[in-house]
C-alpha cells in the first residue's frame, strides 16, 4: 500500500473459507483496492512468499500441519520487512507475546476483526517509517564518513574514542580497530599534550569547544594542524553521553600563514637595507656639498628634508 492510495496486496493463510470471504469483505469495505492471495498449505505459502510482494501478511494460528509459529518462521526467513499479523480465535496470550516478541505486528482475536484495517495501516505506516529512517542514516553514514573534515566521538568517563569516521583512518594512517576504544589523547602530538588536556577538561565543563588550534600525530610521527571544534550529546536527564568531535585540517592554511610570515620579514630587511643606503647616500651627499664649499664651488647636491 502506497502513501498515496488504498491498493492493498495481502497474502492470506487460512483454511476457513467462511473466515477468507469475510476478512475480504471487511478490507473491501474500508476502502481498500484488495488484491489478495489465500492458502492453508505451508508449501504454496513458502511459493508466494518468495515469488511475490506484499504489503502485509495475515495468518491464522492453527493450520493444517503446521502453525503460526512456523508462518511466521518462513516471512522473517523469506521477506522480514513485511508486516505479520496473526489472526486467530484459539491462540492464548503467552502464545500472542511470543509471537509479538519473534516480529509478529500484531495479534487480532477473530471475534474482533473489526480493528484489522487500522492494524495494518499502523504496520504498513511503522514499516514505511523504519526504511524512511533506515534511509536518513544511510545519508547521513555517507555524508559523515565522506565529510573533509575528520569526526570522533569521545566518552566523558575515560576519555576513549567511540566511533570514528573513514576520514580519521584516511588522514592519521591508523586503522579503526587501533583507533576505537584509544584514549583520545592517543590521537595529539605530544607539543600540544598541555592544551589537550585542558581542552578535554573545558569539554566536561562547558560541553563545547570551539576553534581551538592543535595538532594530531600521525601514524608514522609527522603533524596535521587541526581546529578543534567539540559539541556534547546530552540525554534528558542532563549527563553528557559523549562528544561529537571534528577536526579540520588546517596544516595548508598554516603553511601558508608562515610562509607569508617568513615573506613579509624578508620584504621588511629589503626595505631596511634599502632605507639604510638612501640615508647613508644623503649623508654622503652632504659631505661632498661640503668639501665642493669650502672649495669654493657650488654645492652639487640638493638636499631635501
Amino acid at each position: 500500500m502506497s502513501e498515496t492510495n488504498n491498493n492493498l496486496k495481502v497474502l492470506y493463510l487460512e483454511d476457513s473459507p467462511q473466515d477468507i470471504e469475510l476478512l475480504r469483505e471487511l478490507l473491501i469495505a474500508e476502502g481498500f483496492e484488495l488484491d489478495m492471495n489465500t492458502t492453508e498449505s505451508e508449501k504454496e505459502f513458502e511459493y508466494f512468499l518468495r515469488n511475490n510482494k506484499y504489503d502485509v501478511i495475515l495468518s491464522d494460528f492453527k493450520l493444517p500441519g503446521f502453525d503460526g509459529f512456523r508462518a511466521l518462521w518462513w516471512a522473517t526467513e523469506i521477506c522480514p520487512d513485511i508486516p505479520f499479523i496473526i489472526i486467530s480465535g484459539v491462540i492464548g496470550e503467552e502464545k500472542a507475546i511470543e509471537l509479538i516478541k519473534l516480529g509478529a505486528a500484531d495479534f487480532i482475536l477473530k471475534d474482533r476483526t473489526a480493528r484489522l484495517p487500522k492494524a495494518i495501516q499502523d504496520a504498513i505506516e511503522r514499516k514505511q517509517t523504519k526504511e524512511a529512517l533506515q534511509e536518513s542514516e544511510e545519508e547521513f553514514r555517507t555524508i559523515y564518513n565522506s565529510s573533509p573534515d575528520m569526526y570522533v566521538s569521545v566518552s566523558p568517563v575515560d576519555a576513549s574514542i567511540i566511533l570514528c569516521n573513514d576520514t580519521v583512518l584516511k588522514k592519521t594512517g591508523y586503522s579503526k580497530k587501533e583507533i576505537i576504544g584509544s584514549p583520545i589523547f592517543k590521537m595529539y602530538h605530544d607539543d600540544c599534550m598541555d592544551e589537550v588536556r585542558a581542552a578535554f577538561q573545558q569539554f566536561l565543563e562547558t560541553g563545547e569547544i570551539r576553534d581551538k588550534e592543535l595538532q594530531l600525530k600521525r601514524k608514522d610521527g609527522s603533524k596535521i594542524d587541526v581546529s578543534l571544534n567539540v559539541s556534547a550529546v546530552i540525554d534528558r536527564s542532563g549527563t553528557v553521553l559523549h562528544s561529537i568531535s571534528s577536526w579540520r585540517d588546517i596544516t595548508e592554511r598554516k603553511q601558508a600563514v608562515d610562509e607569508l610570515k617568513k615573506k613579509m620579514a624578508e620584504m621588511q630587511r629589503f626595505h631596511n637595507l634599502i632605507v639604510d643606503r638612501e640615508f647613508a647616500m644623503i649623508e654622503l651627499k652632504k659631505e661632498v656639498n661640503e668639501l665642493l664649499k669650502k672649495s669654493g664651488a657650488d654645492e652639487k647636491y640638493t638636499i631635501v628634508g
